[in-house]
């Protein structure tokens, strides 16, 4: 009778089908040839296959990552959470803005701001400080856009400058992204700007331009929690506690300008755009506090109003050597 093979070794052969997924080859591998040396079974070569094979797949991973982050940070693949302000980026297979869907996040692919790219990354929102449990995603987005409207105005503070495509997004709300290995942080960025980068450099301007564009800035990020549904008659309680906000914010601008050190040639426009902003302020007022849902949409209407807001605006602009093309109302982009 001819010898009988010993039987194969499970973890040898299950090794070589896996070789190809990184580390589970290697480990699978060592653990077969500790059981082959116990048992004597056979897969020894196989065991030693997997190895090596495994061995090179997880070392070309491993190069290429590291590779990444030297040659710049995140690159093709990387998850949007690891990104910070000042990095471009496009959404591989999307057309359009790189917003999660259904609490999923795709990867990304780094691209040179200086170039075309499909979003900017505007800042980033320590969320995990601000709750001691998750509060809801509605409650978490409605946060997360008025912190990110902050963040934008730091990054480019001049709204005239913004297209008026822009628009503000933000990843991380969901309660996985909060609680389970992100930081609880949240990513703010913006799409829409045609490929180019809407960083500015704040010491390129005056102290008193600074000022100015300190000065509105309480409006724009008020304006960020506008309410996605049309009218009142869809949220009710929720376009009644946004005309709070802005006539509460139209108030503080009112103030910032009429308590300013401005050029004495800015008195006729800071005077109609401090009139402009308690008119705002009272329609606000009203819209918040109105009985039915007609009356806040007609308020509100009446607040947003072309009624000179922008002709003052770009005055004022010019007499503070700020850009005054393309005459804006009241109203912010995003």
């Amino acid at each position: 009778m001819g010898e009988v093979s010993p039987p194969r070794n499970r973890r040898a052969v299950t090794a070589l089908k896996r070789a190809w997924v990184p580390g589970v080859g290697l480990v699978m591998g060592r653990k077969a040839l500790r059981e082959i040396q116990e048992t004597g079974e056979g897969g020894r070569s196989r065991a030693l296959w997997a190895m090596g094979v495994n061995g090179v797949v997880t070392g070309a991973l491993i190069a290429g990552i590291v590779s990444s982050w030297i040659s710049g940070g995140p690159s093709a693949g990387d998850d949007l959470m690891a990104y910070q302000a000042g990095q471009c980026f496009d959404v591989p297979g999307l057309a359009d803005a790189p917003q999660l869907a259904d609490d999923f996040v795709a990867p990304v692919k780094k691209q040179d701001c200086s170039g075309p790219h499909e979003a900017e990354v505007v800042g980033r929102w320590a969320s995990g400080r601000s709750y001691d449990a998750y509060p809801g995603r509605d409650a978490m987005g409605e946060r997360a856009l008025a912190e990110c409207a902050r963040r934008l105005t730091d990054y480019a503070s001049d709204t005239w400058r913004w297209p008026d495509t822009l628009r503000l997004g933000a990843v991380g709300l969901d309660q996985g992204s909060q609680m389970f290995g992100r930081s609880s942080h949240v990513v703010c960025y913006v799409t829409g700007a045609a490929g180019r980068s809407v960083m500015q450099d704040p010491s390129a301007r005056t102290p008193v331009q600074s000022a100015y564009l300190k000065a509105v800035d309480a409006y724009v990020v008020a304006a960020a929690r506008k309410p996605d549904t049309k009218g009142a008659v869809a949220d009710f309680d929720g376009w009644r506690t946004y005309a709070a906000s802005m006539a509460t914010a139209s108030l503080r601008e009112s103030e910032a300008l009429r308590t300013g050190r401005w050029p004495a040639a800015a008195a006729q426009p800071l005077a109609e755009l401090e009139a402009l902003d308690q008119r705002e302020a009272a329609h606000w007022r009203k819209a918040a506090t109105a009985p039915g849902a007609g009356e806040v949409d007609r308020e509100i209407a009446a607040a947003q109003a072309e009624d000179g807001y922008g002709d003052a605006t770009a005055a004022l602009r010019r007499v503070l050597g700020l850009p005054a093309d393309g005459v804006r109302g009241h109203e912010v982009p995003v």
